[in-house]
């Protein structure tokens, strides 16, 4: 998994498109849960669009300059730790999620622990979204990023042992997004940041970025390829 440290996680921080909701609510259709859990948390955008849909979530993540940064909210508790060794009482969750962090665990070892801590037909919704960066990065003469060859943003629990596939989906939606919001886009990833601040010579080339996006012909509209599916633990 990519190391965030402070400056990246600032920018993760200070934006994230708003698809987790829109996730959300396409997957789990109006339905409600009292105990929901959220493995790779982040900052906190993930555990807080689960709590539209939940009594309480606790936002599990291993970094805690991530946890560090993440936005308080009254029905969401923090916790650090793993989705392969959670910190989470037995036969307690309801409702998980893992939005973009499936790829980098041991699923074995991850459907073990749920296995522990979930309910009876609780639910399991892997997830993820694909901004397309592309004309942004060509702006600022950034090459692909590294990994997009290698990480799998469809990766979900189908196929292992223990577990029932309900559904599985893939489209792509658009969405509005203005300079600073597209600014922390791009330098929320280590793959993009190093490079712009080795191109304006500076540790946050923030301000740069934004000035340079205004001076552009660009039309603040974004696309994302959005990936869900969900399961269960089989009985």
């Amino acid at each position: 998994m990519h190391v965030y440290d402070e400056e990246i996680a600032r920018h993760y921080a200070a934006y994230r498109p708003p698809l987790h909701q829109l996730i959300l609510a396409e997957v789990l259709d109006g339905r409600h849960f009292d105990r929901g859990l959220d493995i790779g948390c982040g900052t906190g955008y993930s555990a807080i669009a689960l709590a539209e849909h939940c009594d309480h979530v606790i936002g599990v993540d291993q970094s805690q300059s991530m946890l560090d940064k993440a936005t308080k909210h009254p029905k969401v508790e923090y916790r650090l730790g793993t989705g392969e060794e959670l910190p989470v009482a037995p036969n307690s969750i309801d409702l998980i999620t893992l939005a973009g962090v499936l790829f980098y665990l041991n699923a074995e070892k991850t459907i073990a622990g749920l296995s522990q801590t979930c309910r009876k037909d609780a639910l399991i919704v892997p997830y993820d979204f694909e901004v397309q960066i592309q004309e942004l990065m060509l702006l600022f003469d950034l090459s692909e990023d590294g990994d997009n060859g290698i990480y799998d943003h469809e990766c979900n629990l189908s196929g292992m042992a223990g577990v029932s596939t309900l559904k599985q989906v893939t489209r792509t939606v658009e969405f509005d997004v203005n300079h600073r919001e597209a600014a922390h886009i791009l330098l929320s990833d280590k793959l993009r940041h190093t490079p712009l601040a080795d191109q304006y010579n500076t540790t946050d080339p923030f301000d740069q970025v934004v000035d340079k996006l205004k001076q552009m012909d660009w039309q603040g509209k974004l696309k994302a390829n959005i990936f869900y599916s969900v399961h269960q633990l089989a009985s």
